[in-house]
């Protein structure tokens, strides 16, 4: 049966090895902002983590630096321990399956990817709401730049002579991101309203 158990952070054995790097910056960010959401998960056979290395590494940085702990991580009444939530009753076959899941836990969720067109949206309701990006890992200017490099990169195709969509690096991570017309925000969206607004005049 699978439960939540509070135990000290200090006795959390890590996989022996771990090829996942971490943002620790941004993980840091992240438990400062949002406190610690997501347990840590033990293989019951090892006793050692398969997921969250980068949380825990995260937690014992900030005991270490004398920080208090995060949300939703109990500290003793002399602060000297804290107690965190980690998810039990997971047992793999052997230990080439937990490590095999390890891979995947990470791997998977790079290869999802994003809906670039989707997140931009998102991040850009955000900015215009005065919500900060601080702790998700992406800059507070995510939405300027991104728009930005649209604006200085030639459209992939048009439509008479209004930009339909173009490909563009995202300033934060370098990835090809497609940037379509109607963008929230952009100049380029306001260039296409000011045509269709003057065919329209025309006609």
């Amino acid at each position: 049966m699978i439960a939540i158990d509070y135990v000290d952070v200090e006795q959390v054995k890590g996989w022996p090895r771990n090829p996942k790097r971490h943002d620790e910056a941004g993980l840091d960010a992240s438990l400062e902002r949002f406190g610690f959401t997501v347990p840590l998960m033990l293989d019951e056979k090892t006793g050692r983590l398969v997921a969250g290395h980068g949380r825990l590494e995260a937690l014992l940085r900030r005991k270490l630096a004398g920080l208090p702990p995060p949300a939703r991580v109990v500290a003793t009444s002399n602060g000297d321990t804290w107690m965190v939530p980690v998810l039990r009753g997971v047992s793999f076959e052997n230990m080439a399956e937990a490590e095999a899941y390890l891979i995947a836990d990470n791997r998977l969720t790079e290869q999802g990817g994003w809906d670039n067109e989707a997140l931009l949206a998102v991040v850009k309701g955000l900015s215009d709401a005065g919500v900060t990006l601080e702790g998700t890992g992406f800059p507070d200017d995510y939405a300027e730049r991104l728009v930005d490099s649209y604006n200085r990169v030639p459209s992939t195709g048009n439509v008479g002579d209004v930009p339909q969509q173009k490909q563009v690096a995202c300033p934060h991570c370098g990835a090809a991101v497609v940037v379509k017309r109607g963008l929230p925000g952009s100049v380029h969206a306001a260039r296409v309203r000011a045509a269709n607004a003057k065919k329209a005049a025309a006609t």
